[in-house]
């Protein structure tokens, strides 16, 4: 168990300097969901990178940013795919209204 702690901890601020851009990523994705031709696709990967940030961040003992995703990714669920994509306001409601 030492060498995973030690092996996180060497890790740990690698993740966090990345951080930044995958929340870019993210927000860019949220962007796009206004896209009437990459909808679902685009709503697949949001998951999966919320998903994905909500795991590594746990692992990293960054409780607030799980937390924060796995709202937001019970949000998504909530929300669910549609065949319409999302205009500005249901982006800024319905996907974030879950978030404390």
């Amino acid at each position: 168990m030492e060498d995973i702690a030690r092996l996180l901890a060497y890790l740990r601020p690698q993740y966090i300097a990345v951080l930044p851009s995958k929340l870019d990523g993210i927000e860019s994705i949220i962007l796009k969901l206004s896209d009437t031709v990459d909808f679902n696709p685009q709503f697949d990967e949001l998951y999966r990178e919320i998903h994905n940030l909500k795991g590594s961040a746990g692992t990293h003992d960054l409780h607030i940013i799980s937390t924060i995703a796995h709202h937001l990714e019970n949000s998504l669920t909530k929300t669910g795919k549609s065949s319409a994509p999302l205009d500005q306001a249901t982006r800024n409601i319905s996907i974030f209204s879950d978030l404390p």
